[in-house]
């Protein structure tokens, strides 16, 4: 039965079951033809997959007919029977070739969480050891492993292994050891053929995302007795016991566990601690079976990442050991091959190129010397030793290992070492006694490692510098500053991967519990430098003399024991940190999945949900409040209630940011899911009619294909040639694009960290052959990488390609084979052969490269996204030219044009600004572009930071709508849709923001709400000014229409004043209005500024010009208040020129009068500090200094605009900021 009206639990416990073996369905087949030679339990066969069973569909692909099974639809139903394909016991001679692969196709009638491929490669790593039967039963047991898949993604693994009885019957001589197997109860069996008792094994894999290995081995453990030699049993068994596992939500990171009951067994899902991963294997194993001195010899071998292999005669071992060095590296992280258990039957992996971890049984160690004779460290687990086929790696330094050694000295004895504790009368309570002390161990472990590591690599921070453009790691003043003798380590530290994924997070400013270790280091050393004077003799050392690093560090031993577990992390809360009660509280205990409940899947989830809700509800902080909605709202998604999951997900950021599942939400809504797109069309929503160039313009930027208009019709060129696009090839060019934005979206480096904020993928080759190897090349926004052995190595910044050249290979094997050579500015150069690819690759690399160089050269970071797109839709069109369908819909492949003439950027030559303007802009930020049309920016206005700690925002007019921007990431919010048309002028009045607009209009916004709380629809024609004044007795807001009508409003009962307002008569557009006292002064277009005095009868008293010739007259553009109490005026001319005036505002006299030759006119200007800054017509901004009336930057003006400067706004105090016209829809900061 089909289970309709469910999602996916994305936070199960368990993803998948896959059963490997041998059976009755596949009987015993040789793995090579030399077996066929030995007797029955000294051949090797073939293993099989006999079952995959997930949450949601459960396939047998060796039975008869390969089936699968659904399961339990919301309404009820049964339990799902599993009928037998071959009758129990028959003497049926089953069909089978001796080839036959393990690796049979899993039926695609459901689909399963991993692919076939991945499900296929499974049977050597489950039965890692041998592939024989036995004449007698061996014991079960169990082993564990992690799968990777190429973009670096683990899965984590627990085997148990069982043998089940058969008879296995020889029926074609000719064929030897190809046998049937029978069930052992059989009585049918033909008396003639050679026939004997066996013990096959029989491994049950369960696959999770997260590492809660314990969980699952007593998952298994509990299965075990339900295990018989049937398959009929055992696949019914799977079906009703695996989607239970797949209904237990996994918790999130924090203080909340889990609690569950599985076949009469319970369970505890512990949360990892905040920024670390789940860590649920012991941390001691690796002190039982190494000394310490290796330990840390290993730790050093890791961190500059050697080709290591473990080794041990336990193959159970391998893991968990490796697993546990893992987390004692933290935060660094492996991002190389990994393979825990590498099956004896693949040691020649170990010949690979490349740095990569490995666990192999001891008895492959010859293979292993024979294999690779020099370049790997082997970690023997049975003999304790490290072993080094070269030079030994550099050791850690000194001085941190005698601060873990100091640790160690103190962990706690082993829990049958404590001979003082009174003999436990209950089991249960010695076992809690023992998992309290284990894990007490395993965080003293823990502590010493983050300890270490933090006096290791803790002043990182000092050397990574940040600046508008980049991120920089200054590795050379890093390595200057070690000391001599650790400077080698630190050397090779500085080459390794795992290093560039640290720096990479520190340079994003991730604060975690290693940030946290650092401070409290910096803190001791503080302390400890006061009181340097007050050392005592015993803290010398044996020269007679101590390093003050050593005191620190015997200061730092004696005061911080690892068992106090809140003093070494305060803010790492542990499981175990807390006492009995406060555990209680914080645990959520699920209900049994029994067979009542799981026959209705939603009643089960309805139960967890009210649990869930109840916990949400009596939850007394927002960090507790967040771990129970993230629980709820993976519950939701479970049932299929996306819309409830979704808004509990979104929830958490307010509450943990932690927890927030910026991942998971980018795929259920979309990757802008905190964006409302407003008339925006979906992809999915396209016409069915043939197309003119103007719909398939807007359509596509709309649809967000093109970044702009221009864009859109270069590609409808490249499309089309006549008026109108057939609809069937419109839909085919959609769809093509939409699938190259779905491979760029779903591709994830290994590691997300190193992407930087704004970078995305935007294109991925095939596999292909490089200078490193085999793998992938990806090109993101800014850079270049290349993924090999599931690791993405970074090949070079775009701005550090000098040429990107295509090339054919001579060699006479690959005659035909282009590439790519790649040649950086230093003369590095890297070869891909990239065969037909190589020309496409070329031309977007070449984009890419123009586009950052212009980005950076302009400070516009929006130039490399739009060539993003670009490049996107030339190799969208690319693999268009590929379809024969479409080519024949167009008549012929010569109608569809060459689609390089998208990627314009390379064609530009301005890449860079001038010196003064580069000097000067510090950003250029772009409001959210919510329909195909850009906006101007009319006018902006700065709020400063409030008390409570809301920071400053930006407001600003943009067509229609308003505008808020966060000046302290400069991220804009939601649009307001204010007016219906242009907002022109702004002004604050206590907690309102009054808006003026070209409708007529007048709106007052709380600025809290962002709510329209009044219109005020009083005025004639538009309005162009809102001025606050204050008066000796009252604030009165005057808004100022273009024909010369004043309003007076009383701001608190926002009534009219009509004592006051009054109309001017002959007045022709009125701008830029400015109040000084009782005065107000604006321009009046017909070469006047006019001073109005507001006090009743209100009149005009002065006019002011300046001299200008009949055949060039002059226009009153703009006016600006100087401290000083000057007005200045900018007058524009019809030949291009522009004259600055300035008058007393008391007496009216003229100060100076300065002309500007080839400018045409002064839009705006604003007062910061000594300075007056000057926006132009034709995008140029002056700056002269108002004290002494001289231009500032007389020879080069600052341009960050092509067109004019329509809005200046004084940022913080110390920046300005500019808006242009709706050409360009941007701001440009000034410094």
């Amino acid at each position: 039965m089909e289970r309709k009206g469910y999602g996916r639990l994305h936070n199960a416990l368990v993803e998948l079951c896959v059963v490997v073996g041998m059976d009755e369905d596949t009987g015993l087949v040789p793995e090579t033809q030399a077996s066929c030679q030995v007797s029955l339990d000294s051949c090797d066969f073939s293993p099989f997959i006999l079952a995959a069973v997930s949450g949601e569909v459960g396939a047998f692909p060796q039975a008869g007919c390969p089936h699968v099974e659904t399961f339990v639809s919301q309404s009820g139903g049964s339990i799902p029977q599993v009928q037998s394909t071959t009758k129990v016991g028959s003497s049926k001679k089953l069909v089978r070739q001796p080839t036959l692969s393990p690796s049979v196709a899993i039926a695609k009638t459901a689909e399963l969480p991993l692919s076939s491929e991945e499900i296929s490669g499974l049977p050597p790593i489950c039965l890692p050891d041998s592939t024989k039967v036995f004449r007698s039963k061996p014991s079960a047991h169990c082993h564990s492993f992690v799968m990777t898949d190429l973009s670096g993604v683990h899965r984590y693994t627990m085997c148990l292994t069982y043998y089940r009885k058969f008879v296995a019957v020889l029926r074609d001589k000719e064929k030897p050891n190809c046998y049937e197997l029978c069930s052992a109860d059989c009585k049918q069996l033909d008396a003639s053929s050679e026939q004997e008792e066996c013990y096959v094994p029989t491994c049950i894999c369960l696959i999770a995302n997260q590492p809660y290995y314990q969980v699952l081995k007593r998952c298994l453990s509990s299965l075990l007795p339900k295990l018989t030699n049937s398959t009929l049993e055992l696949q019914c068994t799977l079906l009703e016991f695996v989607p239970k596992l797949a209904l237990i939500p996994v918790p999130p990171a924090g203080i909340i566990s889990v609690k569950f009951s599985a076949l009469g067994v319970s369970h505890s899902l512990y949360p990892a601690l905040p920024y670390r991963p789940v860590c649920e294997i012991p941390l001691y194993y690796p002190f039982t079976l190494l000394s310490v001195d290796s330990i840390l010899t290993v730790v050093s071998c890791i961190l500059t990442e050697k080709r290591i292999v473990f080794l041990s005669s336990s193959i159970s071992l391998l893991t968990p050991v490796i697993e546990s060095f893992f987390a004692f590296i933290l935060p660094f992280t492996w991002r190389h091959t990994y393979i825990p258990v590498l099956p004896s039957k693949m040691t020649d992996y170990i010949s690979a190129p490349g740095t990569f971890i490995m666990g192999c049984h001891s008895r492959v160690e010859e293979q292993i010397d024979e294999l690779c004779p020099d370049g790997i460290v082997t970690v023997s687990l049975d003999e304790g030793t490290v072993v080094m086929d070269r030079e030994p790696p550099a050791p850690l330094p000194s001085d941190a290992v005698d601060l873990f050694k100091s640790r160690f000295g103190n962990f706690p004895k082993p829990f049958d070492l404590q001979t003082a504790l009174p003999s436990f009368l209950d089991a249960e309570e010695e076992s809690r006694a023992r998992e309290k002390h284990a894990t007490q161990l395993d965080a003293a472990i823990r502590a010493a490692f983050v300890e270490m590591l933090a006096l290791i690599f803790g002043n990182v921070n000092t050397f990574c510098g940040f600046d508008s453009v980049q991120s920089v790691f200054q590795k050379n003043k890093f390595l200057a500053s070690r000391e001599k003798q650790n400077y080698e380590f630190y050397k090779q530290v500085c080459t390794t991967d795992m290093f560039d994924g640290f720096i990479n997070k520190r340079m994003q400013r991730r604060q975690d519990y290693f940030d946290q270790e650092v401070e409290e280091l910096k803190a001791i050393e503080k302390a400890a430098a006061k009181s340097k004077d007050r050392v005592e003799t015993r803290d010398l050392a044996p020269g007679g003399t101590a390093s003050l690093r050593q005191r620190q560090l015997r200061k730092l031993s004696e005061r911080r024991p690892f068992v106090d577990l809140k003093s070494v992390k305060p803010l790492s809360i542990d499981r175990h940190e807390t006492d009995m009660a406060d555990s209680a509280r914080n645990e959520l205990f699920l209900p049994e999945v029994e067979s009542s409940l799981f026959q209705n899947g939603g009643h089960f989830y309805n139960v967890c949900l009210e649990i869930v809700t109840s916990a949400l509800e009596q939850a007394d902080s927002a960090f507790i409040r967040a771990s129970y909605r993230f629980i709820r709202g993976m519950l939701h998604l479970g049932c299929g209630s996306e819309s409830k999951g979704v808004q509990d997900l979104q929830t958490i950021e307010k509450e943990n940011r932690m927890l927030y599942p910026e991942k998971l939400l980018n795929k259920l809504t979309g990757k802008d899911n905190k964006v409302t797109k407003l008339h925006i069309i979906d992809a999915d929503q396209m016409p069915w009619h043939d197309l003119d160039e103007r719909e398939f313009e807007t359509l596509t930027v709309r649809m967000s294909i093109f970044p702009d208009l221009d864009s859109a019709a270069k590609g409808w060129a490249c499309l089309s040639k006549d008026q109108h696009m057939p609809n069937e090839l419109f839909r085919s060019f959609v769809n093509v694009w939409k699938e190259v934005m779905k491979t760029a979206d779903q591709f994830e480096l290994p590691d997300v960290a190193q992407l930087q904020p704004g970078e995305d993928v935007v294109l991925i080759s095939g596999r292909v052959r490089h200078s490193q190897g085999i793998g992938r090349l990806v090109l993101t926004h800014h850079r270049l990488f290349v993924m090999r052995d599931a690791v993405c190595h970074k090949v070079t910044e775009l701005t550090d390609i000098s040429a990107a050249e295509k090339i054919t290979t001579p060699s006479w094997r690959e005659i035909g084979q282009d590439g790519l050579k790649i040649t950086l500015h230093g003369g590095e150069q890297y070869t891909v052969f990239l065969k037909m690819a190589s020309a496409l690759w070329q031309l977007c690399i070449e984009e890419m490269i123009a586009a950052n160089k212009l980005a950076l050269g302009h400070k516009n970071p929006s130039i490399v996204h739009s060539a993003a797109a670009n490049v996107m839709v030339v190799h969208a069109l690319n693999e268009l030219k590929q379809d024969f369908d479409v080519i024949s819909m167009m008549g012929g492949a010569e109608r569809l044009a060459e689609p390089e003439t998208l990627l314009s950027c390379q064609l530009k030559h301005d890449i860079e600004l001038p010196l003064s303007t580069f000097e000067a802009l510090d950003r250029i930020i772009f409001p959210p572009s919510y329909d195909i049309s850009k906006r101007t920016i009319e006018c902006m206005l700065y709020t400063e930071p409030d008390d409570a700690g809301k920071p400053g925002q930006l407001w600003c007019g943009f067509g229609s709508s308003l505008l808020v921007c966060n000046v302290v990431n400069w991220s804009f919010d939601f649009p307001i849709p204010i007016a219906n048309q242009r907002i022109s002028c702004m002004a604050t009045v206590g907690e309102t923001l009054w808006v003026g607009s070209l409708d007529k209009h007048v709106y007052i916004i709380n600025m809290a709400t962002k709510n329209v709380v009044s219109s005020l629809p009083d005025h004639e024609d538009f309005v162009v000014g809102i001025i606050r004044q204050e008066t000796e007795k009252s604030v009165l807001v005057w808004t100022i229409g273009v024909d010369g009508q004043f309003i007076a409003w009383n701001p608190e009962s926002r009534t009219r004043d009509k004592q006051l307002e009054f109309q001017l008569d002959n007045i022709h557009q009125v701008s830029s209005p400015v109040v000084i006292g009782e005065h107000i002064w604006f321009c009046e277009r017909r070469k006047k500024v006019i001073v109005v005095d507001t006090k009743p009868p209100q009149k005009i008293i002065c006019k002011l010009s300046t001299e200008s010739e009949p055949e060039n007259p002059l226009s009153a553009d703009s006016l600006v208040v100087t401290p000083n109490q000057q007005v200045w005026c900018s007058w524009s001319e019809t030949k291009g020129k522009t004259r600055l005036v300035a008058w007393k505002s008391t007496t009216y006299e003229q100060v100076f009068s300065k002309e500007f030759v080839n400018c045409p006119g002064f839009t705006h200007m604003v007062i910061r500090d000594n300075e007056v800054w000057m926006g132009t017509k034709d995008g140029r901004i002056f700056v002269m200094e108002w004290s002494t009336g001289c231009c500032k930057d007389a020879k080069e003006m600052k341009q960050a605009h092509g067109h004019a400067v329509r809005s200046l706004c004084v940022v913080c105090g110390s920046r300005v900021a500019s808006g242009s016209t709706s050409s360009e829809g941007h701001i440009a900061i000034w410094k």
